[in-house]
């Protein structure tokens, strides 16, 4: 907008034709000034744009090279034990610079912190997401859901099952909502034993992540709405223990 007022003022200043218009505008240092004004600004925001450009390019640049530092990782666990892996190690499956690594992590231990965190918020969001009071309702969506999440990078996440880290975020998801989930199951009746409602709680997600990590790794042959299907009728059956 102020671009455009600039603009218009300064070829206002020198096409104006009637002598009384002239006398007001048409002035060798009002021109001057204003095309100095104008070319300021385009200048700047030229600049500004060039900065802009810059500072997403920057920015994919660091994802790209987190994401490779990360995926590397999970290939070298594969290969190797955690404790074995070194910088050198991720520099050089990543194909990046020394420099590169030391600009986003300190250590392979910091790698690996990102990794769980990143994947621990990533599956909370996508709980919350599908809402937790459906969890219960339809266990077995909400399993092919998470299976669903983890086909988008299947081999990554197969790779990542070598090592306790998947099965550290998916423990610490749990845990998140192992409270609430304790709630839920034991307001059906206040008669239920909470020791029995514990070792069921237990018992069912347990079973579950043991599942879902077996699927990963290709010990289970099935689609995620399959899982979900499976899962969420063994679960089903299990909630017979109750009843009991």
């Amino acid at each position: 907008m102020i671009m455009d007022l600039l603009y218009q003022l300064y070829i206002l200043s020198t096409s104006v034709k009637t002598k009384k218009l002239k006398k007001h505008f048409v002035n060798k240092k009002l021109i001057d000034f204003l095309k100095k004004i104008y070319y300021s600004v385009c200048v700047y925001f030229s600049l500004l744009k060039e900065r802009e450009d810059m500072a997403k390019a920057e920015y994919r640049s660091s994802i790209r090279s987190k994401n490779m530092i990360k995926k590397a990782v999970a290939k070298l666990i594969h290969e190797k034990e955690l404790g074995k892996i070194t910088v050198s190690d991720i520099i050089r499956e990543a194909d990046i610079s020394r420099g590169t690594f030391y600009a986003h992590f300190s250590d392979v231990d910091a790698v690996i912190s990102q990794i769980e965190s990143e994947e621990f918020e990533n599956l909370r969001k996508y709980v919350d997401d599908f809402g937790f009071e459906n969890i219960t309702k339809n266990i077995s969506e909400f399993i092919m859901r998470i299976c669903d999440y983890l086909e988008r990078d299947k081999e990554y996440y197969r790779m990542l099952t070598q090592s306790n880290i998947l099965n550290n975020f998916i423990w610490r998801l749990v845990n998140a909502y192992y409270e609430r989930l304790f709630e839920d199951v034991i307001s059906v009746s206040e008669a239920l034993d909470k020791d029995d409602v514990s070792t069921y709680l237990i018992y069912v997600t347990s079973g579950a992540k043991t599942a879902i990590l077996g699927w990963l790794n290709g010990e289970i042959k099935s689609t995620p709405e399959q899982m979900g299907q499976r899962l969420g009728k063994l679960i089903s059956l299990n909630q017979q223990y109750f009843k009991g």
